[in-house]
């Protein structure tokens, strides 16, 4: 249960009144690579860990690419704390474009690949998510992914978490 009055978490180890960090925005050319946890803006969000209002906004045309050969996400590769009102979504006029076309049925359409796997490792990634590659005891609340969700060598991918447990 949460208790958004009171601001505490009550079924989980993760309390808001520890760190907080607001309004984060990554937007541009983004290039992250990592042999362990990456993700858009973190690639560990720890127990006790509040991030809100917090977005990637990746630009195709900038060649943006998150890599990373344990867990990938679009805000945070290994979460165990708090995302509320969090975003992961196209720079305004290709998210404009790609929603005309989701309206219009229109499902021929290419992608580039925000996820991929460090280049030289042999084996595959762990997990991949839309805002967090995996989760563990972490809480996510009105947030959202309008991106693809794509990594051919993930054992384990979602559209919100890869893999969560607790």
């Amino acid at each position: 249960n949460v208790d958004a009055e009171g601001q505490k978490y009550s079924y989980y180890r993760t309390e808001s009144e520890g760190s907080k960090i607001d309004n984060v925005v990554a937007q541009g050319k983004i290039k992250i690579e990592t042999a362990d946890n990456a993700g858009g803006l973190f690639g560990y969000i720890a127990e006790n860990t509040k991030v809100h209002n917090s977005r990637l906004i990746v630009n195709e045309s900038a060649g943006s690419l998150i890599k990373a050969n344990n867990n990938i996400g679009g805000i945070v590769g290994e979460l165990h704390g708090v995302l509320e009102q969090c975003a992961v979504e196209h720079d305004e006029a290709k998210q404009a474009e790609y929603d005309a076309l989701i309206l219009d049925n229109y499902v021929e359409r290419s992608y580039d690949n925000l996820f991929n796997k460090t280049e030289g490792y042999a084996y595959y990634v762990v997990s991949v998510g839309g805002l967090a590659g995996t989760s563990e005891d972490g809480v996510i609340l009105d947030s959202y992914v309008k991106v693809n969700v794509i990594q051919k060598q993930a054992y384990i991918a979602g559209g919100i978490v890869g893999y969560t447990q607790g």
